[in-house]
């Protein structure tokens, strides 16, 4: 299924109509949580990352157009702007 990171992006686009949105911290190469615990070391999030990656290309251009990104690997899959403080 879906990462809750992409309904996050998805609620901000919601919420916030009028206002860019810049993401950090929600990444598209999958793997394991940056925390460790019991759940994350029998878990692999790989799937669920490449769901996001395939869905990304469906978000409509207007709302894409909306989302700015600090992350290299976020930018590199979903084909949004760098995060650059002169948009501001």
């Amino acid at each position: 299924g879906i990462s809750t990171g992409f309904y996050s992006i998805l609620l901000a686009l919601e919420e916030n109509p009028n206002s860019k949105i810049i993401i950090s911290g929600i990444g598209f190469s999958g793997g394991g949580h940056f925390y460790k615990t019991k759940r994350s070391k029998k878990f692999n999030y790989d799937a669920r990352s490449a769901v996001d990656r395939y869905l990304i290309k469906f978000l409509y251009k207007k709302l894409k157009k909306k989302i700015l990104s600090v992350d290299n690997d976020f930018i590199k899959f979903s084909n949004v702007k760098e995060y650059n403080q002169r948009f501001f």
